[in-house]
């Protein structure tokens, strides 16, 4: 079985230090493959570490982010379709680079670039950790239907199916996302008795919930709870500045941490660095106000033995569950997390019962489990 795999296109740099949730997972997938010596080589127009068994593609970024400047400047729904349609074209060239240097492979496995289906789709295999549409759907219906894909959620997958009415549910599978449980790891039960630290690690946008987040805190100062945040990530911590805005998302974050006494600012986060910060604090608030396709770093906190603070959005539901369903908020405002935040201040002793069942949770994400999921969904006949 030879595999060609191929990444999603528009990602400049897949960098090992600082890595999102879909390149931390193409990224164990390559180590994965290469030590297993499965005859496979990897695509993308990224550069992508390790570089073992990697080709580069050209991908015209120049001409996408001018795609995405003009697109600003336009009505909402103009936008939509002005963007989709023209991104979708250059992914077209993409993929025909792809595949003239593949033609001689099993199997296509591309990670989040669904346009490749209409190529080859008896032997593609897509996967998702986005909830991207599938271009040109209506046109290629019968040639999407034959192609194989597995989803980072139940969430996700049932998005998919109700958006794309026809989809073959047959050749749709759930893989979860994985953690290394071997780098991190549950430290035990800390008896010690302090104000109880809360870590946000993620980058710093609207919708990932940094300003609903602190504005929690500022209600939190003023009710006299006591308790300690580390802020981390930053601005531009996955994102490019396409639109001129991470400068002032930043200025306004410290503008606003600056005047809150229980702040400490930690910035961007190697990954190599996440596990010992982990270890050292009680609770991951994790705010996201978007429907989150999964969350990486929940199942990262919850194998470290970090309970996880965390709105009902997307998937999270089916990562917090047993004891940990306690934690996650139903209305996403700053007084219901700030009343969430209050309520474990006052009684600890809640935390130390909830540590020991995040193990038990995080186990059913290992990388191991990912691993036989993924080869066996690979290898199924088609």
């Amino acid at each position: 079985m030879k595999i060609a795999i191929l990444f999603k296109s528009e990602v400049g740099l897949v960098d090992t230090n600082y890595t999102a949730g879909a390149e931390r997972t193409f990224l164990d997938e390559i180590r994965f493959f290469n030590k297993q010596n499965i005859n496979c080589h990897f695509f993308c127009a990224a550069k992508v570490f390790p570089k073992r068994r990697t080709k580069k593609l050209y991908y015209p970024r120049f001409l996408a982010g001018w795609i995405k400047k003009v697109s600003k400047f336009l009505p909402d729904k103009v936008a939509f379709y002005f963007r989709h349609y023209l991104l979708a074209f250059l992914d077209f060239f993409y993929c025909l680079q792809f595949i003239f240097q593949t033609a001689d492979y099993d199997i296509y496995y591309a990670h989040q670039v669904p346009l490749l289906a209409i190529f080859k789709p008896q032997k593609t295999v897509i996967g998702f950790q986005l909830d991207l549409p599938l271009p040109f759907f209506r046109i290629f219906k019968r040639r999407y239907q034959k192609a194989k894909y597995y989803f980072c959620s139940k969430y996700l997958k049932q998005r998919y199916v109700y958006n794309h009415r026809g989809l073959n549910q047959a050749n749709c599978q759930v893989i979860y996302n994985s953690v290394d449980l071997k780098q991190f790891k549950f430290a035990g039960v800390d008896k010690r008795k302090h104000a109880l630290t809360f870590l946000y690690a993620s980058s710093w946008r609207r919708e990932k919930g940094i300003f609903l987040l602190l504005k929690s805190i500022r209600l939190l100062e003023k009710r006299g709870i006591k308790a300690i945040f580390l802020i981390a990530g930053s601005a531009d911590l996955w994102y490019s500045d396409i639109r001129g805005e991470n400068r002032s998302i930043d200025r306004q974050v410290r503008e606003l941490a600056a005047g809150l006494k229980t702040i400490k600012i930690l910035t961007r986060l190697k990954h190599s660095a996440l596990a010992k910060v982990y270890q050292k604090v009680d609770c991951l608030v994790f705010p996201s106000i978007w429907a989150e396709p999964f969350g990486i770093s929940i199942i990262e906190a919850l194998a470290s033995g970090v309970p996880v603070i965390a709105f009902s959005t997307g998937a999270i539901p089916e990562i917090l569950t047993g004891r940990l369903e306690d934690l996650i908020i139903k209305q996403k405002t700053n007084q219901a997390l700030a009343d969430k935040i209050e309520k474990i201040c006052l009684n600890p002793k809640r935390l130390g019962l909830i540590k020991k069942e995040c193990l038990l949770v995080a186990k059913k994400f290992s990388q191991e489990k990912r691993q036989k999921n993924l080869m066996n969904f690979l290898k199924k006949k088609w």
